[in-house]
């Protein structure tokens, strides 16, 4: 009996690996649009009736809702899976605590979602990391809002220009301080250290704070803790370890266009990137494209996007304009902001 219950087991195995590579391999991609249109604007309402401005990070919750920081509408939107858009949190610059809109943020740039549906907003212009309940209920969870780099506990830190934001299995927070040039870690206690960036900009591989980033941007993290980071003004994608060491994985220092291994890729201003079935997929803005990365070998590919423009259609024909935000919903569907629309890349078939 034992014996059959590990065929089974085996071949079950043998099945799902066999269904990952299948999503990154075999799988083509058609690009649609699942909520709003140009020009930029604040609506809610069903799809193309509903508009943002300058959306940028975002999250998907179990249910499967997307949410976004709507970066000049000072707001936090969700997104249903049948495309219906209300306001969760903000809408009026400033900076309050609060419930729903009666709270305020000021150009709300990245997001990260823990595993019971609290959302974390880097509040890029209030210089904080702010947390939404649930029920909509937002809190300070760090930074003083005067522009610094202070490591501290809670509001006793500083930031400058916060971006990205990932969290760990253990509830840590990981930051991506833009304008700092660096790299740093909310425990759950509240403690901010710095993890990695000396605090000036420049391009140096190395360990801890003396290795350089110039205005870092997005971040997405692996099942081993390691970080991986969108540098945006050295144009390349930076990983770090848990024991902080700093190394470059793909780009070169030179924007440009062009797929690769490693340093002989190239990207042009990349800005999210999140992690999808072992291998990174980059909102590459200035190429008006996602681009795929092997974090095994650091090769880079094309995954979808053409010349720049507008375009649903297959992912190799399909048009994007200036793609920055990007998030995977974890089952091979991803969404793209793309200028002022949300754009969905859906799995159409297997080849």
């Amino acid at each position: 009996m034992n014996f059959f219950k590990n065929i089974i087991h085996t071949h079950t195995i043998a099945a799902a690996v066999v269904a990952v590579a299948s999503i990154n391999d075999c799988w083509a991609y058609n690009v649609g649009t699942l909520a709003g249109s140009s020009p930029s604007g604040y609506a809610d309402g069903s799809g193309i009736a509903a508009k943002f401005n300058e959306p940028r990070g975002m999250v998907v919750d179990s249910a499967g809702n997307i949410y976004i920081a709507d970066k000049n509408n000072n707001c936090i939107r969700k997104i249903t899976p049948q495309g219906a858009v209300t306001t969760f949190a903000g809408g009026t610059a400033g900076y309050a605590d609060g419930t729903g809109t009666a709270a305020q943020f000021s150009k709300p740039y990245g997001l990260a979602i823990d595993k019971d549906g609290n959302i974390y907003v880097a509040d890029s212009a209030n210089n904080r990391v702010r947390k939404i309940t649930p029920q909509g209920v937002v809190t300070t969870v760090a930074g003083s809002g005067t522009a610094g780099l202070v490591n501290a506990a809670g509001m006793g830190a500083q930031f400058n220009s916060p971006s990205g934001l990932v969290l760990d299995s253990s509830g840590n927070l990981y930051v991506v301080d833009k304008m700092n040039h660096c790299i740093r870690k909310i425990s759950p206690q509240g403690i901010v250290t710095t993890v990695a960036g000396s605090g000036i900009a420049g391009y140096i591989d190395s360990t801890g704070m003396a290795a350089q980033f110039n205005k870092p941007c997005g971040m997405a993290i692996d099942k081993d803790g390691n970080l991986y980071v969108t540098d945006v003004g050295n144009n390349n994608i930076r990983k770090i370890t848990p024991q902080g060491v700093v190394t470059t994985i793909a780009g070169t220092s030179v924007g440009g266009y062009a797929d690769g291994a490693g340093v002989t890729a190239q990207f042009n201003s990349p800005h999210f990137i999140v992690m999808s079935h072992g291998r990174l997929f980059v909102a590459d803005k200035g190429n008006s494209r996602i681009r795929q990365i092997t974090t095994n070998h650091g090769v880079v590919t094309t995954f979808a996007g053409a010349v720049s423009g507008y375009a649903d259609a297959v992912a190799a024909s399909a048009q994007f304009s200036t793609p920055t935000g990007i998030v995977s919903d974890g089952n091979g569907t991803f969404y793209v902001a793309d200028n002022d629309i949300i754009r969905k890349v859906t799995p159409s078939g297997y080849y």
